[in-house]
């Protein structure tokens, strides 16, 4: 195997930090169901949001960028 053809340590990491970012989305958003006061109910659902966006985002490019 080439040493182009390898992934480095930085891009595993990333991408094993994407999918922990999803997986933290899911579990927020499971809790923010379930939470009384809808002020702080929202503002869970809004950070899964973007934890979720964040995680996609670095799957999605590391996709692109390791072509």
């Amino acid at each position: 195997m080439k040493r182009e053809d390898r992934k480095t340590t930085w891009e595993g990491w990333a991408f094993i930090l994407s999918w922990v970012f999803i997986v933290a989305a899911a579990i927020l958003y499971g809790i923010s169901e379930y939470t009384v006061d809808p002020h702080k109910g929202q503002v869970q659902e809004n950070w899964a949001i973007g934890l979720f966006l964040g995680g996609l985002a670095g799957i999605l490019g590391l996709k692109v960028f390791l072509k």
